[in-house]
């Protein structure tokens, strides 16, 4: 693969999707960040961390790990129109770390990345 060919990587500032800032950088960072955080959460957590996004039929889309008030991850859902405002968090999780499993509780770690292997679908 070209390197003209590959998606940028999101390291570093980052702008609506579809907006380039005058500077030239692909990525810049807002003014209202934090854009998430856990006042904002219609559950209590303690953190909200590593969102993974999509844009799915123009609507951005994050998939948080959020810390409940126990220390225990869950992954839960927000979406925004434009990826900066507007931001409607789902109620509950979408995945929990299942009853049966309490390792899942903690996660595992793989090459830097935090993973479960059993999760209940919420």
């Amino acid at each position: 693969m070209r390197a003209s060919d590959r998606p940028p990587t999101l390291s570093g500032p980052v702008t609506p999707p579809g907006v380039r800032p005058a500077d030239g950088d692909l990525f810049q960072r807002t003014r209202g960040n934090p854009l998430l955080t856990p006042r904002r959460w219609p559950y209590r957590v303690n953190a909200v961390l590593n969102p993974g996004a999509a844009l799915v039929d123009g609507v951005t889309v994050l998939l948080c790990r959020v810390e409940d008030r126990r220390g225990i991850s869950e992954l839960t859902v927000a979406r925004s129109p434009d990826g900066v405002s507007n931001w409607v968090i789902d109620p509950a999780p979408l995945l929990s770390p299942s009853a049966g499993h309490p390792q899942e509780a903690w996660g595992w770690r793989t090459r830097g990345s935090l993973g479960w292997t059993n999760w209940t679908v919420g």
